[in-house]
C-alpha cells in the first residue's frame, strides 16, 4: 500500500444524502457479489483499507472517529487521484450501511450515496453495493467517460473484496 500522505484538498461540498437518494438518482452503479464471510466481515473488509481489498488507487482512509466503528463514522478516503468525505447515515451491523459522501476533491456530483445491503448466503452472504449519484448542473455533461471510469473501479472493487474471501 503507497505510503504517501497526499491529500487533495475537498474543496467541493455535496448535498446530504440517505438511501431516498436510490429513487431520484441520476445514475446508479449497482454491484452483488456472494461473498464467503459473514456480513460483518465483509463490511469490515471493506473499510480496513488492507490491500487485497482495496480500491485500485486507494491511499488510506482517516477516521474521525474510532477506527474501524461504522456507527456514526466520519472518514476521509484517499486516492492517488482525489479524496472524499464519508458520513454513515444508516447502520446495521451485518445487514446494512448508508454512507453520505459529503466533500470531495473533484465536482463529481451534487448528492451521492453508498448503499450497502448484505443477506446471508449459503456459505457466506450476498453482498450488493449501489453507489448513488444526481450529478451537478455544471459537470453532468461528463458522465458519459466519468461513468465506465468509475464503474471499472467499482467493480474491480468488489471483485477484490470477493476475492479476499474466496479460499474460506
Amino acid at each position: 500500500m503507497p505510503t504517501s500522505h497526499l491529500q487533495w484538498p475537498m474543496l467541493f461540498a455535496l448535498e446530504p444524502s440517505d438511501d431516498s437518494i436510490l429513487t431520484s438518482a441520476d445514475y446508479i452503479y449497482e454491484f452483488e457479489r456472494t461473498i464467503n464471510a459473514s456480513g460483518e466481515d465483509a463490511l469490515t473488509a471493506m473499510f480496513d483499507g488492507l490491500p487485497p481489498s482495496a480500491a485500485p488507487g486507494f491511499v488510506r482512509f482517516v477516521w474521525h472517529g474510532p477506527v474501524g466503528e461504522l456507527a456514526d463514522a466520519v472518514i476521509d478516503e484517499t486516492f492517488v487521484f482525489m479524496n472524499l468525505r464519508m458520513r454513515t447515515v444508516a447502520y446495521e451491523p451485518g445487514r446494512r450501511l448508508v454512507l453520505s459522501i459529503d466533500r470531495c476533491s473533484m465536482p463529481l456530483a451534487r448528492q451521492m450515496a453508498q448503499c450497502i445491503d448484505i443477506t446471508p448466503a449459503e456459505g457466506g452472504c450476498r453482498f450488493r453495493w449501489r453507489i448513488a449519484v444526481r450529478y451537478r448542473r455544471d459537470t453532468g455533461f461528463a458522465s458519459p467517460v466519468v461513468v465506465p471510469l468509475f464503474r471499472r473501479l467499482f467493480e474491480a472493487t468488489i471483485n477484490r473484496l470477493q476475492a479476499r474471501f474466496a479460499g474460506r
